[in-house]
């Protein structure tokens, strides 16, 4: 395997997080969504139990998550509009800042 690397002057990402109750739905949207994603885009998707422990914020700590992962090597606003129809799946209560159940 050859792996090249270029430099990045831009960069947009972050995660998305939806509880265990969301991943069929996440699962189904997410693969319709990288589909058609720009070249610039790329994303990865793990489903896992976090931990129940001090360090990890409290919506997330305890719970098995969906956590959808993106990076776009391009402007933040460009970025964005790919990423809406996964942000349509709405609004978690495990999403980093919501409240808790």
């Amino acid at each position: 395997m050859e792996i090249d690397l270029f430099p990045v002057s831009r960069l947009y990402g972050g995660g998305l997080y939806f509880p265990a109750e969301a991943t069929t739905e996440v699962l189904h949207a997410y693969a319709d969504w990288a589909r058609n994603v720009p070249e610039e885009m790329a994303s990865s998707i793990l489903m896992a139990q976090i931990p129940d422990i001090p360090d990890v914020p409290e919506p997330l700590r305890g719970r098995f998550v969906t956590h959808l992962r993106i990076a776009y090597s391009g402007d933040a606003a460009e970025g964005e509009r790919p990423l809406r129809p996964l942000r349509d799946l709405g609004p978690t209560p495990c999403a980093p800042g919501a409240p808790a159940e």
